[in-house]
């Protein structure tokens, strides 16, 4: 009996099993009777029209923030939406520009000569034991300079095979200055040595000496450094994140150097001296000016 039992349930497991897995069947259809249309699917959604502000930007230099545009050349990557297939999307605009700030520092101004000395007992001759150089014998130091760049260009064709770029910069006229007044008793002595021209011995010219005169001397120095130029572009190669360009124009470079001495001498009670062989004497003042000045310039193309 129990065998009987465990056989017939094993039977009505395997017959349920069964008919789990057989697919259903589908009635035939009767001749003339055409199948139910199929359920179409929902229409989809009109696209959203495109944002111009969502457009892509060039991330490459000289400007980044040119739009993309569609060219045809030899780098070829996945076209962006509205271009071609094959097109170049990473075109850097047809026209640049930038500007830059400038901190530069420039080679020291030449002034190998002293320009002011003092002494005691040598009325600040050169040569002599109690000479003293208050100014001048070294290099000028102007220090750093600020200054300003600016650069532009366009190219004449959308393939950026031809263009044209200029530019220039200027730095800040900047100087340097040394100032020395005496005392009202003309202490201490202030000189500027000088070559007599007749004898051609070293000789000074008194600014300041106790109970002559009394002085200032004061000596400027200034410097500025500027430049242009203007080419024409001719692009020999270019990938997608370099490029490589030849440049021809002109370019000129002008560095404006001046050094000016500037120099009064009041004459005290009892004080005397010569100017262009008339003696001065009393309270006479004598001013007197030099200047020098250079300005090279660079002219090349």
């Amino acid at each position: 009996m129990t065998t009987r039992f465990l056989g017939g349930f094993a039977a009505l497991l395997a017959g349920s099993g069964l008919a789990l897995a057989e697919a259903p069947a589908f009635p035939e259809l009767a001749p003339g009777n055409a199948p139910p249309p199929a359920a179409s699917a929902p229409a989809a959604a009109p696209a959203a029209p495109a944002d111009s502000s969502a457009e892509g930007r060039s991330p490459y230099w000289p400007n980044p923030l040119a739009k993309l545009e569609c060219l045809t050349g030899s780098c070829q990557t996945p076209a962006t939406p509205g271009c071609a297939a094959g097109g170049d999307e990473w075109n850097r605009g047809q026209v640049w520009a930038d500007a830059d700030y400038l901190l530069w520092w420039v080679k020291k101004g030449p002034l190998s000569v002293p320009l002011a000395t003092t002494g005691t007992t040598s009325n600040g001759v050169l040569g002599a034991a109690d000479t003293k150089v208050l100014y001048g014998g070294s290099g000028v130091d102007y220090d750093a300079f600020s200054g300003g760049r600016i650069n532009a260009g366009f190219w004449f064709d959308k393939d950026h095979t031809w263009g044209l770029e200029g530019g220039g910069f200027v730095l800040e006229n900047r100087p340097v200055s040394f100032d020395q007044t005496s005392s009202a008793s003309g202490a201490p002595v202030l000189a500027r040595p000088v070559i007599n021209a007749l004898t051609g011995q070293e000789t000074a010219e008194l600014i300041s000496a106790p109970g002559v005169a009394a002085g200032e001397l004061f000596i400027t120095s200034h410097s500025q450094f500027y430049g242009a130029d203007l080419n024409f572009l001719d692009n020999l190669y270019r990938t997608e994140s370099t490029h490589l360009d030849v440049l021809i124009g002109y370019r000129f470079l002008t560095l404006n150097e001046q050094l000016n001495i500037d120099s009064s001498s009041v004459l005290l009670p009892g004080g005397s001296a010569g100017f262009g062989g008339n003696a001065l004497s009393g309270s006479t003042t004598v001013d007197s000016l030099a200047r020098v000045s250079a300005i090279p310039a660079i002219n090349s193309s």
